[in-house]
């Protein structure tokens, strides 16, 4: 908002999106892997325990990505996006 220029306005949001994107491409990585890691015998209980932590953690997570979104278009200082990215 602090630059009338479209055209850097519009490579921000891309670059900030993109950001987001590997983020949660790194996220869904290392919960795929967590995912598919062979399970042994007792660990498959211990899974079981341990899925609503895990989803609420997701959860939490995405929450946090969300309000980090909405922070970065708060932001209106075209130095302090730069910066950032």
């Amino acid at each position: 908002e602090a630059t009338l220029d479209l055209a850097e306005r519009r490579r921000i949001r891309s670059a900030i999106r993109e950001l987001q994107r590997q983020e949660l491409e790194r996220d869904e990585e290392a919960l795929a892997s967590k995912r598919f890691r062979p399970e042994r015998g007792s660990h498959r209980q211990d899974d079981k325990e341990n899925w609503p932590r895990s989803r609420r953690l997701e959860e939490e997570q995405q929450a946090a990505l969300a309000t980090l979104s909405r922070q970065l278009e708060a932001i209106t200082d075209v130095e302090e996006l730069t910066k950032l990215v």
